[in-house]
C-alpha cells in the first residue's frame, strides 16, 4: 500500500510579495497537535480550509489505499 502525498510548500517571495512575508507566516503557522486524527476526512477538510489568522501544518489527511498497480496487476 502506498500513500498519495500532495504537498503544499509555504515559502514567502521576498522579491514581489511584501504582504505575506516570513514574519507574516511565522505569526500564523501552527503545527497540528499530537492527538489530531488525520483519518477524519471531514475534520481534515476544515483544517485544510484554514487560511489567514491561523495556518495548520503537518499531515492533514492520511488514508492508506492500494496503488493503481495493485488494483490492476495486469498493468505491471
Amino acid at each position: 500500500m502506498n500513500f498519495f502525498k500532495p504537498l503544499d510548500i509555504l515559502q514567502p517571495c521576498v522579491t514581489f510579495n511584501r504582504v505575506n512575508t516570513f514574519s507574516w507566516y511565522k505569526e500564523r503557522v501552527y503545527k497540528l497537535s499530537e492527538d489530531y486524527d488525520p483519518s477524519d476526512i471531514h475534520f481534515a477538510f476544515e483544517k485544510a480550509l484554514e487560511w489567514g489568522d491561523k495556518i495548520p501544518i503537518g499531515v492533514i489527511y492520511k488514508k492508506e489505499r492500494p496503488t493503481y498497480e495493485e488494483i490492476l496487476p495486469q498493468l505491471g
